[in-house]
């Protein structure tokens, strides 16, 4: 039993002598240095240019009614121009009325 024991303790003591060897084998190499790019910066001119959706809607709303009987004629205005207070707007004929038939 003491001969068993010697004999795992020299076994023992050469593994460990071996694993202390510095002969370079285990080293691992150096990883090779990264590629990267490189770009050159200079100033320029940029037009920012953004697109987004919507809808609008007027604030203001005019409705243009004729206070008259008859058919308009002409109308002497153009839509979305400022017009003066006063101004004619439109011009209306007036058509004699008939009575229906049967009506008095």
């Amino acid at each position: 039993m003491i001969q068993s024991l010697q004999r795992a303790t020299m076994l023992t003591a050469l593994v460990l002598l071996a694993g202390c060897g510095n002969d370079g084998a285990g080293v691992p190499a150096a990883p090779p240095p990264p590629e990267v790019g490189v770009l050159s910066i200079e100033p320029r001119e940029l037009q920012l240019h953004v697109e987004l959706p919507g809808r609008t809607s007027a604030y203001l709303v005019a409705e243009v009614r004729p206070q008259v009987s008859g058919i308009i004629r002409e109308r002497r205005f153009t839509e979305g121009a400022e017009v003066d207070r006063g101004a004619p707007l439109s011009r209306a004929g007036r058509q004699a009325r008939r009575e229906p038939a049967g009506c008095r």
